[in-house]
C-alpha cells in the first residue's frame, strides 16, 4: 500500500493484517480525495484508523494535523511506526481507544475538525452511532468521509445529514456528508 500523492507521494504504508483491519486500497483512496479535491490547512480525524492510510494521505496532501484513533494496539504501532518512517509525529497524535471514548475525548479537549474518516469494521449500528456524534466535532464547513459496504442500508434522512457525494467503488461504497 502506498501515499497516492502529495509531498509523500509513493511512499509505503505498513499496515497490521488482521480479520477487523481491512486496508482501503490505493484505487479508492485516489477516488475519495479526488472528490474532496482540497485537504490543504485542514484538520482532520482518522477515527478508526487502521493503518492510518487516510490520515496520512491527508498530511501528504497538505493536512495541517491530524488525529488518528484505533482501539487496537498493533494498528497504533504500526500507525506511529509510519508517522516517524514520514517524519510527521510532529503534525499528528494517536489515540488507542474505543471510538465512543475517542469521541468523548475531542469533546472534553473541545477540538472539531474540518474533515472526519469513518472506516470501522462494517456493522450497520455503528454507522447509525457514530455519524451524529461526530457531526458534533465537525466545523461549520467540514466533511464527513463514510466508507461502508454496499450492502448496508444507511438511513440518511434520519441521520440529518447532506449527501455532497455517493460513489461506488467495487464492494465499498464512499459517502461524503456534511451539516444539514
Amino acid at each position: 500500500m502506498k501515499i497516492i500523492a502529495g509531498k509523500h507521494r509513493s511512499r509505503t504504508i505498513k499496515y497490521y493484517k488482521s480479520d477487523t483491519t481491512r486496508p482501503t486500497s490505493n484505487m479508492v483512496r485516489e477516488g475519495v480525495f479526488n472528490m474532496l479535491s482540497d485537504v490543504n490547512g485542514e484538520v482532520v480525524l482518522d477515527l478508526f484508523a487502521g493503518s492510518g492510510a487516510y490520515g496520512l494521505e491527508s498530511l501528504s496532501r497538505g493536512a495541517q494535523f491530524v488525529y488518528f484513533n484505533d482501539i487496537n494496539q498493533m494498528n497504533v504501532k504500526i500507525i506511529n511506526d509510519n508517522l516517524l518512517s514520514l517524519n510527521e509525529s510532529e503534525n499528528a497524535k494517536v489515540n488507542n481507544l474505543d471510538w465512543e471514548k475517542a469521541i468523548n475525548y475531542y469533546q472534553s479537549n473541545e477540538i472539531k475538525f474540518d474533515l472526519i474518516f469513518i472506516d470501522p469494521p462494517y456493522f450497520e449500528k455503528i454507522y447509525e452511532k457514530a455519524i451524529p456524534l461526530v457531526m458534533k466535532r465537525l466545523n461549520e464547513n467540514g466533511r464527513i468521509v463514510v466508507e461502508i459496504s454496499k450492502e448496508i442500508n444507511l438511513n440518511l434522512e434520519k441521520l440529518n445529514v447532506e449527501v455532497l457525494k455517493d460513489r461506488n467503488y467495487g464492494s465499498k461504497r464512499i459517502l461524503i456528508i456534511t451539516h444539514i
